[in-house]
């Protein structure tokens, strides 16, 4: 598989994957990882990204290694909101698919919950948290004096 990123993304997160002194960043700033982990179980959540998750996952290590990053030239986009990404899928038999996305893209509601409350439980939050932070966001209305602090 081939990902094409623009060049301030490229610069970030599109050297080659491996793993050195400290596995969970080796992971975090690699877009080879990053996709074969979507590719490989099908979501990516906090602790796929712990020291131990990275370790475990052999599949998306593997995967990662035969995932080619190439810098898009003349991107010219000045923030994630403008870039384009583009991926490309060799499959055994022969099909490429290829998808293409600008900008970052909006989430459903449901899956922005579950992103939400991913990240709670990973920090040791109660789910029901995660509806209350979803409430305090999308409520442009919000009594004042409501914050995140109160969530804890």
């Amino acid at each position: 598989g081939r990902v094409h990123l623009p060049s301030r993304s490229f610069k970030l997160v599109g050297h080659p994957f491996s793993l050195r002194t400290n596995p969970q960043v080796d992971a975090q700033f690699s877009a080879s990882y990053a996709v074969a982990l979507a590719l490989s179980s099908g979501s990516v959540g906090l602790r796929s990204f712990t020291t131990q998750g990275v370790l475990d996952n052999r599949a998306a290590q593997e995967l990662a290694r035969r995932i080619e990053v190439a810098e898009l030239p003349n991107s010219g986009a000045q923030s994630a909101w403008d870039a384009e990404t583009r991926v490309e899928i060799k499959l055994q038999k022969g099909t490429t698919l290829e998808r293409r996305a600008r900008g970052i893209p909006a989430s459903t509601g449901a899956l922005l919950r579950r992103k939400v409350a991913d990240c709670l439980a990973f920090a040791g939050s109660a789910a029901a948290d995660a509806d209350r932070l979803m409430a305090l966001c999308i409520d442009s209305d919000a009594e004042e004096g409501h914050s995140i602090e109160t969530l804890a």
